[in-house]
């Protein structure tokens, strides 16, 4: 379960990154959120790489975006200030950690991390060039964890087993985001996200092996509760650099108590799109974002040295204006 909850911040919390538009963007509604003239909207500003900025899709906009390959959201503006997010998908994940404390699953292995997710971010403030910009979000989410491990046992005789474990649980994810725009290139985030384990859905764990060994084959099976998980809150820091009218790059840090729990992502944001229709394709009206970043987070290895490991990130998202 420690491995659903350290990945959360890859799936939910994909919800759960700005970019630069290549054309200029149309006249917003009147009732559309005020911005200082040195930051003016652009497609993908909703979003760094993995966490929410404090601005909305603007009204009838959508995207529809694929993180990981596995990872799909699909996100609608309702209006200037309530947005609508949509995810589904999963990651690939440790299988060793996707159980809760129950004892039920040790070993090596590699699995799914997964999850659903219907969200709504509100833009509560305008950024005025004092005050900033502010947004809250609340997402239901639905957890859920499958891997195949394989593990070994010495005793009255030597064994060799292969377990199955799945698990699902359900969160509430409550998130408030600040934004303030040092000019028209520099873009910082402050925020902070509490991750609650109030559950209605059910929420269980099931263990399914099969072992070899040299009294013949056996298999077994176990099932369990999830208990209610205690509160979680996580500070939330993001900055994006423009570097011209095609990318940026930004960066996001997850400060923890512990050295060991530290994370954060790093990459470059891409958009494309074009000026002008072309042919009979308004193609003008939309923008392609890309992300390529790499999540990093603290890890310790077989001897217990602390060092920096990472993973790649690619995204991949299709913008309306």
């Amino acid at each position: 379960m420690r491995t659903v909850l350290a990945s959360l911040p890859w799936l939910c919390w994909c919800l759960l990154g700005p970019g630069v538009a290549l054309a200029e963007e149309p006249a917003p509604p009147v009732d559309a959120p005020s911005a200082p003239p040195a930051a003016p909207r652009r497609a993908a500003d909703e979003r760094l790489l993995l966490t929410p900025t404090e601005r909305t899709l603007p009204r009838h906009r959508l995207v529809i975006s694929n993180d990981e390959i596995l990872l799909f959201r699909f996100g609608f503006g309702i209006t200037e200030r309530l947005q609508l997010d949509v995810m589904a998908g999963g990651l690939p994940g440790a299988a060793g950690g996707i159980l809760p404390a129950h004892g039920l699953f040790a070993g090596a292995g590699a699995g799914l991390i997964g999850a659903l997710d219907l969200g709504l971010k509100y833009h509560v403030l305008d950024e005025d060039g004092i005050l900033p910009g502010l947004a809250l979000s609340y997402d239901l989410i639905d957890v859920f964890g499958a891997g195949i491990g394989v593990g070994a046992a010495a005793g009255g005789g030597a064994a060799a087993g292969v377990g199955i474990a799945t698990a699902n649980a359900q969160f509430n994810l409550f998130s408030a985001v600040a934004g303030w725009h040092l000019g028209a290139a520099s873009h910082v985030t402050l925020g902070v996200r509490a991750l609650d384990n109030h559950h209605f859905l059910p929420q269980s764990a099931r263990f399914d092996a099969v072992a070899a060994g040299s009294s013949g084959t056996g298999s077994a099976s176990a099932s369990a509760t999830i208990d209610r998980l205690p509160l979680q809150v996580q500070p939330i820091v993001g900055l994006e650099q423009v570097l011209g009218r095609h990318s940026a790059l930004m960066g996001e840090f997850f400060p923890a108590g512990a050295v060991e729990d530290l994370s954060g992502t790093f990459g470059v944001r891409w958009l494309l799109g074009r000026d002008k229709p072309w042919l009979f394709l308004p193609l003008h009206k939309l923008r392609v974002r890309l992300d390529l970043a790499g999540v990093l987070f603290a890890a310790r290895d077989s001897t217990g040295k602390l060092g920096l490991a990472g993973l790649p990130w690619l995204g991949l998202g299709f913008y309306t204006l």
